[in-house]
């Protein structure tokens, strides 16, 4: 079962979205990411493996303005559907989004039943196998 957290505040959240994925890392290891958006730009950055494989707390401490935005969603993962490999747990981390025509995000925990049927009826293929 994943872990999912989304966070709005007044400053940069990239902090205590990081703290929450610490804290919820037993509900998924297989991969885990974060998206943070200031209004005009997303900063995502996902991984396979645990939440200190995007980085260590001391270089979250060091450089937390790459990162900007006051508001974010994070995501660990424990993988129910796509791939059994690296690439495939890379390619899949959450949270997905997209920025044309509109940015929009999200985070999913579980299996959409008919998911692949939808995905064929979109002009859009997905980047992932994940159903998000």
């Amino acid at each position: 079962m994943c872990g999912i957290l989304g966070i709005y505040g007044e400053s940069s959240v990239v902090k205590e979205l990081f703290s929450g994925m610490e804290s919820m890392q037993n509900r998924g290891q297989t991969s885990c990411g974060f998206l943070t958006y200031d209004g005009s730009n997303i900063f995502p950055k996902k991984t396979d493996g645990m939440v200190n494989d995007l980085f260590t707390r001391k270089e979250l401490q060091e450089s937390p303005d790459n990162y900007f935005g006051s508001m974010g969603i994070a995501h660990v993962r424990y993988a129910t559907s796509g791939g059994e490999d690296t690439q495939a747990h890379k390619r899949d981390a959450q949270p997905e989004y997209i920025t044309s025509p509109l940015f929009i995000s999200a985070a999913h925990n579980g299996q959409i039943y008919n998911g692949q049927e939808i995905s064929k009826t979109f002009k859009r293929k997905p980047r992932t196998k994940c159903d998000v």
